[in-house]
């Protein structure tokens, strides 16, 4: 925190989880998760998830555990699909998910026909990956209807 004399000074608190509320206190890993628990809980609207998503409640719990043990981790590389990633450049992936990723992981997963034999990790990489490939799968899905519909 900058403990200043100047008076109408302003703090930007540009790290959500470490607010002005918490510097110079050591916080524990059990604070740490329900921060990032309430966090990714509001921003990803799973509320929302569940209702349009009645039946799954256990699978968008799994997600949102899952992004939570990545932002919560002490080890430097996390395995997403077969490929040992930085964990910093893995958090910054799911810093920018929102809802509509993980309908996309929702609904990929919802479609998938094949076994999955390690569902973690088959969700990890599916959320990892959401950001990078959801606009080229609607793009794709577009220009199918288009050609299947008899447009352009």
């Amino acid at each position: 925190c900058n403990n200043t004399d100047i008076n109408n000074t302003e703090l930007s608190d540009t790290d959500p989880f470490f607010s002005s509320d918490f510097c110079g206190k050591e916080v524990d890993g059990t604070d740490e998760f329900r921060r990032y628990y309430q966090y990714f809980y509001e921003m990803l609207y799973v509320e929302y998830l569940k209702i349009d998503f009645p039946h799954d409640h256990q699978i968008i719990e799994l997600i949102l555990h899952l992004i939570i043990e990545v932002m919560c981790s002490n080890r430097k590389l996390i395995r997403i699909a077969s490929d040992d990633k930085p964990v910093e450049i893995v958090r910054s992936t799911f810093m920018k998910l929102d809802s509509e990723h993980i309908r996309f992981v929702m609904d990929r997963f919802k479609e998938n026909t094949t076994e999955v034999r390690n569902i973690k990790q088959y969700l990890l990489a599916s959320i990892y990956n959401a950001p990078y490939t959801i606009g080229s799968h609607y793009d794709a899905k577009v220009r199918h209807d288009e050609t299947a519909f008899g447009g352009r």
